[in-house]
């Protein structure tokens, strides 16, 4: 299967927004990616689609976030989206792969990530509590918040509560 990413452009919007209904079965998501849009941690250079025969078959958005009072070059991973019937393919580990890599080529820092325990490690991140970064949301279990260092000690004399954009907590 050939499978190429590329930067979102306006134009695709109303697709991504039905590829992320389509893939969570509800409109939160969808949702959630508008708002971040309309906020100032929205990283249009980090936010991705993967194509099949040039349709969008997933997305992938990295927005500004802060750790304690540290803010410079960290980023959210969220949300990830990928259709059902492209589902267990290979395409999400795409989207990360490219995502983490566009991210290290600009500079970040590092990523935080709300996730599958057993999906995100495979790309270097683990336990954000090692790390002394802890989540906001009561009830996530430790192994879900996940950080990934994009290089040596980045995280160095960075430690606190992650605080994402009010679009992750608004409804708008």
């Amino acid at each position: 299967m050939n499978i190429t990413t590329r930067p979102e452009e306006y134009s695709d919007f109303d697709q991504i927004r039905l590829l992320n209904i389509l893939a969570f079965d509800r409109a939160d998501e969808a949702d959630l990616i508008d708002r971040i849009r309309n906020e100032n941690e929205y990283l249009p250079a980090l936010s991705f689609v993967a194509l099949h025969n040039s349709k969008i078959i997933g997305h992938i958005m990295l927005s500004k976030i802060t750790i304690g009072e540290h803010f410079e070059g960290l980023a959210a991973l969220a949300p990830m989206a990928v259709l059902p019937d492209f589902q267990n393919k290979g395409i999400g580990s795409l989207l990360v792969d490219h995502a983490v890599s566009e991210a290290e080529k600009i500079g970040l820092s590092a990523i935080v990530v709300l996730g599958h325990p057993n999906f995100y490690p495979r790309f270097g991140f683990g336990k954000a509590s090692l790390k002394g970064i802890t989540c906001p949301y009561a009830g996530v279990p430790n192994e879900a918040f996940l950080v990934k260092e994009l290089y040596d000690n980045s995280l160095k004399g960075i430690s606190g509560m992650v605080t994402y954009s009010t679009a992750f907590t608004s409804e708008q």
